[in-house]
């Protein structure tokens, strides 16, 4: 990949920036709990600090809704995002699984 002045960056895209020009990518969001209150956040007051987990625009109650929504829109991976889902490994790491093992080791997830 090749970097420019201005910063922009020229070469191939990433495997999860294809997927999501396409249509294929489920987005996960975690929940919107986060210990930083950025002034940049993009979360809406409908998700920020909220303690619920949706697959795209869905909101999620068991496993199956996650599975459900992926297999509706072919989903050939997932990003994972939210508040922060990184303090909450646990429950990103469950999920990355139960995607993996329902769908394979081929379905991207970043």
């Amino acid at each position: 990949m090749d970097a420019f002045p201005e910063g922009t960056y020229n070469g191939e895209l990433p495997e999860g920036c294809k997927l999501c020009a396409l249509g294929a990518k489920m987005v996960l969001f975690i929940n919107g709990v986060c210990l930083s209150d950025c002034y940049y956040c993009p979360l809406s007051s409908k998700r920020k600090g909220q303690w619920q987990t949706w697959a795209n625009e869905r909101l999620v109650a068991k496993d199956s809704d996650v599975l459900d929504e992926a297999k509706k829109m072919d989903a050939m991976g997932t990003g994972i995002t939210g508040g922060d889902p990184i303090m909450f490994a646990d429950e990103t790491i469950r999920y990355a699984t139960l995607l993996k093992d329902n769908f394979g080791e081929g379905h991207h997830i970043h």
